[in-house]
């Protein structure tokens, strides 16, 4: 019994980072997407970066999603320039 109750308390604690990180995703590319619409290279670089992270977060925790490491090597390997068409072509915002 005792440890059904930390079972609990553990998939509760890895649902709510997971809903955070889901959040946080979606504000970096929304905010990815206006960088690259005022052309500021730094800030499209440190959102992309920054997006990444988030992901391999995600997928610590179980996010499965068949391109998602391709998506992270491609993000981490382009310019902030080859970003901006990225995202252009990649984010429906």
């Amino acid at each position: 019994m005792c440890m059904r109750g930390k079972e609990n308390r553990k998939s509760m604690a890895t649902s709510d980072i997971v809903d955070a990180l889901s959040k946080a995703e979606n504000l970096l590319s929304e905010y990815l997407n206006i960088s690259t619409a005022k052309g500021s290279v730094i800030k499209v670089r440190e959102a992309a970066i920054s997006l990444v992270l988030v992901y391999a977060f995600r997928t610590s925790l179980g996010d499965r999603r068949p391109n998602l490491p391709s998506v992270m090597a491609k993000l981490l390997g382009m310019s902030p320039v080859r970003i901006q068409g990225y995202v252009r072509t990649h984010f429906d915002l």
